[in-house]
């Protein structure tokens, strides 16, 4: 973050223990699938907007606090995606420094694109796992966020771990992780119909086909929703060592509705984007099975959850975790 003007406090250390992030098969891989997601994630961007906006508040709390004694507050966003949620922080405090990361190049070209079609001036775009952040010193952010982003790091211990390190004493971070499938619920709906006309059609994949199947579904599960309850992180904070002043929990619903019907046939038209390209996990899962049946069982569930807006409605539930330190 320095040699963008940023103010940082002592060298950056890598956290000690853990696996090779940046270099293992496991993260190659999905790394790979980050990158290629990143186009379509980008599209659907909006899907997150009323998240964004919540981060943004709460955000805003801990900057207005600070503002009186540190007039440009340092705010971190890891896992940023395409930059929308750094986008809505720096449009909302043009007095802050922000640095927004992903670990996928191609997502932070696109924000680097959205960055600038914003015309926000307050933000640098960095390539940079949430993991392993060696470039940010110790105890030099204000604030910190990362939406919908913990949850899928293989090594959750280590980014807990990282985000204790970076965030200076009584600093801010706000974690938003699922409670529920919400937008994957489409995609479950969707495998949940296509085993169904499997079975109808006497359709037999075997023993080994099952197996994998179920355990393709496990791993993805594990990764959306691997922290669902403030019992969850509390356990994982434990479980990685980390000591903060403070937790505090909230529990967000809400209804999201921003995929208008003529978008249905754009995504189940395209043989696969949304199953491969949203996450990692859910390349796997579809491996081996009919993807034009597949695409024809999520046409229909999108149509079967379009509201009288003509919006395909899906319920969101979501838990931001707030640790200061």
């Amino acid at each position: 973050m320095a040699e963008d003007g940023h103010r940082r406090s002592g060298e950056g250390a890598s956290p000690g223990g853990g696996s090779d992030v940046g270099g293992s098969p496991s993260s190659v891989k999905a790394l790979s699938s980050w990158d290629t997601a990143a186009e379509f994630f980008n599209y659907y961007s909006s899907m997150k907007d009323y998240v964004d906006s919540l981060v943004a508040d709460s955000v805003g709390q801990h900057v207005h606090r600070i503002a009186a004694t540190c007039p440009s507050p340092i705010v971190l966003d890891v896992a940023g995606g395409t930059g929308w949620c750094a986008i809505k922080v720096a449009q909302r405090f043009p007095q802050a420094q922000i640095t927004a990361t992903d670990f996928s190049s191609a997502m932070v070209e696109f924000m680097k694109r959205n960055i600038k079609e914003a015309g926000v001036a307050n933000i640098v775009a960095k390539v940079m796992d949430g993991q392993d952040m060696k470039e940010v010193g110790d105890g030099s952010v204000d604030v910190l966020t990362c939406n919908f982003g913990i949850n899928c790091f293989q090594d959750r211990a280590r980014g807990w771990r990282e985000i204790q390190r970076v965030l200076r004493p009584g600093g801010r971070a706000v974690v938003v992780t699922w409670m529920t499938m919400s937008p994957h619920l489409l995609s479950q709906e969707a495998l949940a119909k296509y085993d169904e006309e499997e079975k109808r059609r006497g359709v037999d994949v075997g023993v080994d086909e099952k197996k994998r199947r179920a355990e393709a579904m496990e791993r993805l599960m594990h990764m959306i929703m691997g922290l669902p309850s403030r019992e969850a992180v509390t356990a994982d904070l434990a479980s990685a060592g980390c000591h903060f002043s403070s937790v505090e929990f909230y529990e967000v619903r809400h209804l999201w509705e921003d995929m208008p019907e003529g978008d249905i046939e754009k995504v189940t038209s395209s043989r696969g984007p949304y199953f491969c390209g949203v996450s990692p996990g859910f390349k796997d899962i579809v491996a081996g099975r009919d993807m034009q049946l597949v695409m024809s069982k999520l046409d229909e569930v999108m149509r079967s959850r379009l509201n009288e807006k003509r919006k395909v409605a899906v319920p969101w539930k979501e838990l931001f975790t707030i640790l200061t330190k």
